[in-house]
């Protein structure tokens, strides 16, 4: 790698301005419409706000040619940067799922299926009436 000094100094100079130039432009071709942030005072708003967050950053983290960082002199997103965006994307989903109101995974147990309950001892003494039952024929024994 060339050093700075006074003899290369223009030509760094030049590729450094080339370099920014570039970079402005490719900003400018990927540049990603600003969030319109609407009423959030309903919670289907709110959700629709997540959802379409969720897909944003979806987006970016599919595209290698996006150029999130202008710091990064690589193309396609830096891996702390991948890291960043994933933490995002869990948040995201995590509050899609309280806006849904649905359960985290395992918190909910599924019913348990109930045998036929018997009726109390006490209700089947008082529905019963006595009835007069005669003593069975008794046969004689063979024999």
């Amino acid at each position: 790698m060339a050093r700075f000094n006074s003899a290369n100094a223009r030509q760094m100079a030049a590729r450094s301005q080339e370099a920014r130039r570039q970079r402005k432009e490719s900003r400018a071709q990927t540049k990603v419409a600003p969030l319109t942030t609407p009423q959030l005072s309903t919670p289907d708003a709110r959700l629709s706000l997540v959802l379409e967050q969720i897909d944003r950053t979806r987006d970016v983290l599919n595209n290698d040619k996006f150029n999130w960082c202008p710091e990064c002199k690589r193309g396609g997103v830096e891996p702390h940067h991948r890291g960043q965006l994933l933490r995002a994307l869990a948040s995201l989903l995590d509050q899609e799922r309280i806006l849904r109101s649905e359960p985290l995974p395992g918190s909910r147990r599924p019913g348990r299926e109930k045998e036929p309950t018997r009726q109390p001892f006490a209700r089947i003494v008082d529905d019963w009436e006595p009835r007069l039952v005669s003593p069975p024929p008794v046969e004689p024994l063979p024999g």
